[in-house]
């Protein structure tokens, strides 16, 4: 399930509840900051563990204070072992291509955010696309404001798209190249 178009908090709640009662061999969160809360890092990451050892089998958290949602999802109740930081959404991704199985669901969740003079997104798509293959983008701070979809910077290889039925393979259509 991709919620990376405008994933405000608003909209957390709704996509939790989706992946809480999904029927799926597991139900797998990945998700980076829920910056525009209005709270502090550290009770926005702890209310994000929180939500997360709710609502998934499996919690993988990316970005700079990621392991404060993942010790916050531990110390509510998920088992250890299924809480997993990392520093970069390429990290996370790989983590996921080497659990992920038949029957998971996954949720991926993207942060728009404002590092004061432009807007920035972790552009998780990249993660989506990471699970068919390479990708070539590794831009941290992407400041263009279109989706990977559409981004000639994307490059994804998609080595293992035969993999998964016709319908459910991604598709990338660059329109411009990112800057």
């Amino acid at each position: 399930l991709r919620d990376d178009f405008n994933s405000s908090v608003d909209s957390l709640a709704a996509a939790l509840k989706v992946l809480r009662e999904a029927q799926a061999r597991r139900r797998i969160l990945v998700t980076g900051d829920v910056e525009d809360s209005g709270k502090d890092v550290a009770v926005r990451f702890a209310d994000l563990g929180r939500a997360a050892a709710e609502a998934a089998d499996l919690a993988i958290f990316f970005g700079e204070h990621g392991e404060l949602a993942a010790r916050a999802a531990l110390a509510a109740g998920m088992d250890a072992g299924c809480a997993h930081s990392f520093p970069t959404q390429r990290e996370a991704g790989e983590f996921l291509s080497q659990v992920l199985a038949k029957g998971d669901l996954v949720l991926l969740r993207s942060c728009d955010r404002d590092n004061g003079s432009h807007p920035v997104c972790d552009h998780p798509e990249r993660i989506y696309y990471a699970q068919f293959g390479t990708v070539k983008c590794q831009r941290v701070d992407c400041r263009d404001d279109i989706s990977c979809d559409t981004c000639s910077l994307l490059g994804p290889g998609l080595q293992r798209s035969g993999e998964v039925p016709e319908a459910q393979r991604p598709r990338w259509e660059p329109l411009r190249k990112g800057g």
